[in-house]
């Protein structure tokens, strides 16, 4: 089934952090208890969060990122760009 548009939000723990010159990528762990499923997220160049921080993302899923996206040079299916962000935030 196709999407209607390209919007996402989710909620995780960061696993891994690289910082890749103008993006800022992050692999964010969702919560599911009998699955473990990664996200890899690319933040804007100014936040720098921490391994293991709980965060929040409002963003677009962007197909084939190496191809599509100015700069981006790690090859992946496609990655979420955020637009909106929340670090440190509490999730139970």
């Amino acid at each position: 089934q196709s999407r209607p548009n390209q919007g996402i939000f989710f909620a995780g723990q960061i696993q891994e952090f690289q910082s890749l010159g103008t993006w800022n990528l992050c692999y964010v762990a969702l919560d599911q208890p009998h699955e473990a499923t990664i996200i890899p997220v690319l933040l804007n160049p100014a936040s720098i969060p921490i391994e293991g921080d709980r965060i929040a993302v409002a963003g677009n899923i962007v197909a084939e990122p190496k191809s599509n996206l100015q700069g981006f040079t790690v090859d992946l299916p496609q990655v979420v760009v955020a637009t909106l962000m929340s670090v440190g935030i509490l999730l139970r």
